[in-house]
């Protein structure tokens, strides 16, 4: 299970470096897009936030200390943990943290 997530999650970063001329995120509809008033933000889907929730268990971290790593807040953290819409650049550092020892 871990290899397939660690797969997942490198394709989705590779997504997320491709950038438009524009400087609009260029990302697959398979990578849950959501466009809101203020600009376009990504899902964090139930299945990420239940893995992420299990690497924050396993490590033995608060949701400060996930949040230092990952480099959000704890606020941001517990937004990631449960789940739902986040900016692409906090959806990044979500999915990087994820696959990190994987």
């Amino acid at each position: 299970m871990r290899h397939n997530l660690a797969i997942f999650f490198k394709k989705i970063i590779k997504t997320l470096d491709k950038v438009s001329l524009s400087g609009v995120l260029l990302i697959r509809k398979r990578h849950n897009v959501a466009k809101k008033k203020g600009g376009t933000s990504l899902l964090i889907t139930s299945t990420q936030a239940k893995a992420i929730r299990r690497k924050q268990a396993d490590k033995k971290l608060t949701a400060k200390q996930a949040g230092e790593e990952i480099g959000v807040t704890q606020v941001t953290y517990r937004k990631i943990r449960d789940g739902g819409e986040v900016k692409p650049s906090i959806y990044q550092k979500a999915m990087e943290w994820l696959a990190e020892d994987y």
